[in-house]
């Protein structure tokens, strides 16, 4: 196996625990999404005719800072409720 062979691997094993943390709507897990996205986008520079990687990468950050965002401020809710 070469190099960009073992990392797409073991991209795609981070990638499925994060969908499956996503899946349980845990808090911190689209952070953890945005960063996994850093080596995609190294994928995408060591490979040739990658694009559709890179229109992936761009389209996953979207939704995981949407993610972010939202999740965050049902976080904050749910806070405020526990506490009144």
């Amino acid at each position: 196996m070469t190099n960009i062979e073992v990392m797409a691997w073991l991209v795609v094993v981070v990638n499925s625990i994060t969908l499956y943390l996503t899946l349980k709507k845990i808090w911190w897990v689209p952070i953890l999404g945005l960063i996994q996205e850093i080596p995609w986008a190294i994928l995408f520079w060591m490979g040739e005719g990658t694009y559709p990687l890179l229109v992936l990468v761009v389209v996953y950050s979207i939704l995981y800072i949407m993610n972010i965002k939202k999740w965050y401020k049902e976080r904050d809710v749910k806070r405020k409720q526990q506490t009144t």
